[in-house]
């Protein structure tokens, strides 16, 4: 991903064979509404969730810095950098 010409998510990692990591990246205020938050959650009961506030259906571009920093974080939690 870039910003105004800076590479600023740029992650190589190794995770273990067949392993499954999900995050959840919700808005309170997306059009799919709670009910269909709910069931997603329920798909995936395992899954992080992060709820950004006020951020519409579209939370990598209305809250990018802190989306880049979510995924970033999940990702270095759940594997070895190579």
């Amino acid at each position: 991903m870039r910003e105004e010409g800076k590479v600023i998510a740029n992650v190589t990692v190794k995770v273990e064979p067949g392993a499954q990591y999900r995050l959840i990246a919700e808005s309170e205020t997306d059009i799919i509404g709670p009910q269909r938050r709910m069931a997603l959650r329920d798909t995936y009961p395992s899954a992080r969730i992060h709820t950004y506030r006020n951020a519409g259906h579209a939370s990598l571009f209305t809250c990018f810095k802190e989306y880049v920093s979510t995924v970033r974080t999940f990702v270095q939690r759940h594997a070895n950098k190579s």
